[in-house]
């Protein structure tokens, strides 16, 4: 952002940009976390399923044999041969994957910059230190980019930060008069 001998720009500005990238991560985990629920869900059904479709001691109980039980049988055992030859291009485990390390990369970004956001209220201040800090940081949430979802569900994005707004509200942030100067 800055070189050392170029001035910070004005303390609000810097807060209110650390703060942004605080509450953003937050977002973030919480998206991340609700997709890798709702994935690892829809897998394990997916392995219930099929499991219970192969498997012959089901299939031998007496509430098959009649031919409402045979025709339901039937269509299941159907089923879950359709998803054990479609599990392969769902690919959920890797979605898991992806999903578990973004999750998993946002959950650090965000205790970091919950520790600095803390430091910043304690010092009252935004030294070049703390920038070093928040640039790292900013680093680590950009290798994420990458691997963030292409098309992310906006409805859930809203419902994460409205749990955020309520989890972080900006007035219980410490805030700096508006063009007041860093002192570090």
């Amino acid at each position: 952002m800055n070189r050392p001998s170029e001035p910070m720009p004005s303390l609000y500005s810097c807060v209110r940009t650390v703060y942004s990238t605080y509450r953003t991560e937050a977002m973030n985990k919480k998206y991340y976390g609700c997709r890798l629920s709702q994935i690892k869900r829809w897998n394990v059904t997916l392995e219930i399923v099929i499991a219970v479709g192969a498997s012959s001691a089901i299939g031998a109980w007496a509430l098959w044999r009649n031919p409402t039980g045979q025709c339901v049988w039937a269509m299941l055992t159907g089923l879950a041969a359709i998803l054990a030859v479609a599990k392969p291009i769902l690919r959920y485990s890797d979605r898991i994957e992806r999903y578990t390390r973004l999750f998993a990369g946002h959950a650090v970004a965000l205790h970091d910059l919950a520790q600095l956001t803390g430091e910043i209220e304690g010092l009252r201040d935004y030294p070049r230190a703390l920038h070093k800090t928040y640039v790292a940081i900013l680093a680590r949430i950009r290798e994420l980019t990458p691997e963030d979802d292409p098309n992310p569900d906006s409805s859930l994005l809203r419902h994460c930060f409205e749990e955020v707004k309520v989890q972080i509200p900006v007035d219980h942030l410490w805030w700096p008069t508006e063009g007041e100067e860093n002192h570090g």
